[in-house]
């Protein structure tokens, strides 16, 4: 919707929390109210701010973008947000500009959906495979576990690792039988363009571990074991792109494989691994660090 006074697009986009801090009897709990409302706003401004092209947002582009609250509602606590921005065109590829806030508005949700789908896939154990870049600016995800195909804006994965802070603030305040029970923010004239935070979600947005199943062969040096669980610390000398160079915890995933004997046969050498990584997942900013090695086989010693 544009404003003809002042030629500002308007985007309406409706915001709900519920939960037992907010009983319209008891009054609103006011520390979560705002958590959730600075999280939407921080979210709204971030990706402008990425759309300009800029590190951050400042008392200049205030000018070009508003959020104002109206018509809050009874009940639960519901009020209507407006994203008011000006006639500016914020040119990110030339495939993809945002014109006015409502594209904003649903890049921001694509953004949410790429995230939760993404964090659900860890939680079962399946992997997303991003395609190449389509030629109309889209990007296509392939879920290896489900066979799920879902198409976004090509700029989605990187501006989702930027919005992920706030996605998982979000979804931290939602707990079982607490002041939080659900929130949701839509777009009022189309609700699939949506943000739904809940028990359902906020399942995922936590740190998970998971162990990678394509084999990995690394270079390295174990300079501590534990003889009787068959546990220690590895230098990799030579990683790869999953796996880098630097120190990792391991143990071997089948303990009666080897012997002590053939671990003093590697101590303080530098031997090649035949591995497995266990990853972790953080929610927070999306980073996936590997956090131990899982040895399968020695590759060149007695053992092999």
């Amino acid at each position: 919707m544009v404003n003809n006074d002042n030629d500002t697009m308007i985007e309406d986009i409706h915001f709900h929390i519920r939960g037992n801090g907010f009983d319209p009897s008891d009054g609103y709990n006011l520390k979560y109210l705002l958590s959730s409302l600075n999280s939407v706003q921080n979210i709204i401004e971030k990706t402008y701010t990425f759309l300009s092209d800029k590190e951050r947002f400042t008392n200049a582009d205030e000018d070009n973008l508003k959020i104002n609250i109206k018509d809050i509602k009874p009940g639960s606590f519901q009020a209507d947000l407006q994203i008011l921005m000006g006639s500016v065109v914020l040119p990110l590829t030339p495939l993809l500009q945002m014109n006015d806030p409502k594209q904003l508005w649903n890049l921001v949700t694509e953004c949410y959906k790429y995230v939760h789908n993404l964090l659900k896939a860890k939680s079962k154990g399946e992997k997303l495979k991003v395609e190449n870049s389509n030629s109309d600016g889209t990007i296509t995800v392939i879920n290896k576990g489900s066979g799920n195909v879902t198409v976004y804006p090509a700029v989605v994965p990187e501006l989702s690792k930027k919005l992920s802070p706030n996605f998982n603030q979000l979804n931290s305040l939602i707990s079982n039988q607490g002041p939080v029970s659900d929130i949701s923010i839509c777009d009022s004239k189309n609700e699939d363009k949506i943000i739904q935070v809940d028990q359902g979600t906020s399942k995922y947005f936590v740190k998970q571990t998971s162990i990678d199943d394509e084999v990995q062969i690394v270079s390295g040096i174990i300079y501590k074991i534990d003889a009787t669980k068959f546990t220690g610390n590895i230098n990799v000398k030579k990683g790869n792109a999953l796996i880098r160079s630097g120190k990792y915890k391991f143990s071997f995933i089948d303990k009666e494989e080897f012997t002590i004997d053939d671990i003093k046969d590697i101590l303080m050498s530098e031997t090649e691994f035949r591995c497995l990584a266990k990853t972790k997942l953080d929610p927070s900013n999306l980073k996936e660090d590997v956090v131990e090695l899982k040895i399968m086989k020695i590759e060149n010693s007695k053992a092999a």
